[in-house]
Formats: structure tokens, sequence, C-alpha cells
């Protein structure tokens, strides 16, 4: 972290052409209503994040109730979920960027256009990554340990976690696009929904319960990233045409 802000001002000194962007910032240009949009916006949005972070925590800590192996075996096939996940925030971020833009613009075909785009790339990324998955997914566990006993079941939960990549993928895509639509609070009440009321309740009954084991837990997290998907992708296409309709 450190190194990063460093790094930013070692580009700033170098680009000057940046300083564009904060010359003509002013502490008297505090604004309380800016400051109260702000606050609007980035509170739900945290809470959005919050809720899908602490879901995949309680998935580990179910996963504990198990077994140590199985723990061991699912935090390996999340960490490689992981990898491809980073790929879809960061066209996240850029459908954020682009739909508020085009948002800002009142061009709503092209808001259409930047975020139904996203949602197609990262759709075919995360098939390449599902795909590849099911292919190495006994190879990728040896990366971390040797352990034959936790390679055969994270290989098994990869083969979850390669159904789960397009949901996961689209979810935060659309949650995204939603945050440059400025739409935060439906949003962050779906994600709830989809991890805390039926995403982790799923996955406890079906591995505790049901003693399904690790599969039950990664069957609850396939379920909350469908579900937010599902209703996410609705909630922009709903917006975007009442959007469309008042142009």
């Amino acid at each position: 972290r450190v190194f990063m802000v460093f790094g930013i001002l070692i580009i700033f000194r170098h680009w000057k052409n940046l300083w564009i962007y904060l010359s003509e910032v002013r502490f008297n240009m505090y604004k309380s209503s800016y400051f109260k949009k702000i606050l609007s916006l980035g509170i739900p949005s945290s809470f959005q994040m919050t809720f899908e972070l602490t879901a995949f925590s309680a998935a580990a800590i179910i996963m504990g109730f198990i077994g140590k192996i199985e723990q061991a075996s699912h935090q390996i096939a999340i960490n490689l979920a992981s990898i491809t996940f980073m790929i879809a925030t960061g066209l996240a971020m850029a459908s954020t960027i682009r739909v508020g833009n085009q948002l800002g613009k009142g061009d709503i075909s092209k808001v259409k256009d930047a975020g139904y785009s996203a949602m197609i790339q990262i759709t075919i990324f995360m098939i390449v990554a599902a795909i590849g998955f099911v292919l190495a997914r006994h190879l990728l566990p040896t990366i971390y340990m040797d352990n034959a006993e936790v390679i055969s079941i994270a290989a098994y939960l990869l083969l979850a976690a390669a159904i789960f990549q397009i949901p996961d993928g689209i979810q935060v895509i659309t949650l995204s696009a939603l945050r440059g639509l400025q739409d935060v609070k439906v949003p962050t009440f779906i994600t709830f929904l989809s991890y805390w009321l039926l995403g982790i309740p799923c996955s406890y009954i079906l591995a505790i319960t049901l003693e399904w084991g690790p599969i039950g837990v990664w069957i609850g997290l396939i379920l909350g990233l469908t579900i937010s998907a599902i209703f996410l992708s609705y909630r922009f296409k709903m917006l975007t045409d009442k959007l469309a309709k008042k142009q």
C-alpha cells in the first residue's frame, strides 16, 4: 500500500498533464450536498461488498466444521476462483466508468451498450476460465501442496468453481454498471438477499444438516451468485429501458 502511494506521486511528477486534475482542488470547495451524495452512493456500495466478502468467509467457516482437509481443499479452489474474479473486477470498474460517462452525456443507447458489452466480454472470459478449471482441475491444486487427499477434493470443488464462473462474472459486472447509473440501494438489498438469506443458509443446510459435505457449501455459493446475477441483470435492463422511454 505504501508503495502504491509513492508510485502515484512518481507518476504525477513525470506526467505533468495529470496535474490539471488536481490544480483546481481547494479545501474551501467543500459542499455539504456533494458530501451527502458521496455518502449516499458510497455507504450502500460498501455494504454490497461486505455482504459478498463475509458470505465467502462464512463459507470457509462452514467448511471448517466439516474438517481440516476439506477446508484446505476449499481454500485452494476459492483462491483459484479469486484469480479469475480479479479480471471480472477490472472489467466491472471499467463498466462503472463507461456507464456513468454515457449517462452523463444523456446517451442511453450507449449506456446499454457499455453495460451489455461488459457482460458479453466477461461471459466469454469466464467460459474460457471454466473450461480451464475443468481440464486442469487435477493439476492446478498441485501448485499449492502435494497432499493427495486435498488435491482430490480440490479438483472436485474446481468443477463447482467452473459452474459459478459465469454468474460470478455477470453479477459483479451488473452491480458495477448499476453503480454507474447511481443505483445502489436496491442492489444492496439484492446482494443481502442472495448471499445471506439464500446462499449461506443453503450452504449450511446442505453441507451440515444434510451432510452433503464440501460440495454442499459450493452449491449454496452457486445459488447465491446465480440469484444475484439474475436479479441485478434484470434491474439493469429495467432501469435502462425506463431511461430510454423518457428520452
